[in-house]
């Protein structure tokens, strides 16, 4: 009888080792790909061009105002149809051009980085964090040079060599 209950509680144990493994297990993975996870752990905070004479003296600056580093976010939208859709997001920043004539231009923007790490999309975003119906998505690639210096390639020219954004701290 008594090897009878220590075989019932060591297997009652091992159920219990194994049901809380496979929690943990699950609870540690990440939703995101290696090259997406390496490419949002530089994506936040501030990043700007050099302006010069390829630029037309134009300063572009992105500021990754949230970067979703557990998961990502979904954001609903409805077209001029009055049909809805989900868009699932990585994130939120800012993007503006300092022209040199002291004229600025910013938007606002959520932005889906693809499974490969280097494909961004950029949703213009309303006020309220809507995405904005009046604008098509940018397509950037984008290349980590490292923690401090990225370069996007507008995929509208995708045969520029694209440009070189450094951290501002």
């Amino acid at each position: 009888m008594r090897t009878q209950i220590k075989s019932i509680l060591l297997f009652a144990v091992f159920c219990m080792s194994v049901v809380s493994c496979s929690k943990d297990e699950e609870e540690s993975v990440s939703p995101y790909t290696t090259e997406q996870l390496a490419t949002l752990k530089v994506l936040h905070g501030s990043f700007s061009n050099t302006p010069d004479l390829m630029t037309g003296n134009i300063k572009t600056t992105f500021v990754f105002n949230e970067t979703y580093m557990d998961k990502p976010r979904t954001i609903s939208t409805t077209n001029h149809y009055g049909e809805k859709s989900d868009i699932i997001i990585h994130g939120y920043l800012t993007y503006s051009n300092d022209y040199s004539d002291g004229s600025r231009y910013e938007n606002q923007g959520a932005f889906y980085l693809h499974i490969n790490g280097t494909d961004l999309t950029l949703y213009h975003i309303n006020s309220d964090k809507t995405i904005s119906l009046n604008s098509s998505p940018k397509k950037y690639k984008v290349i980590i040079v490292d923690n401090n210096q990225i370069r996007l390639i507008d995929m509208d020219f995708p045969y520029s060599s694209g440009q070189y954004y450094n951290r501002n701290f």
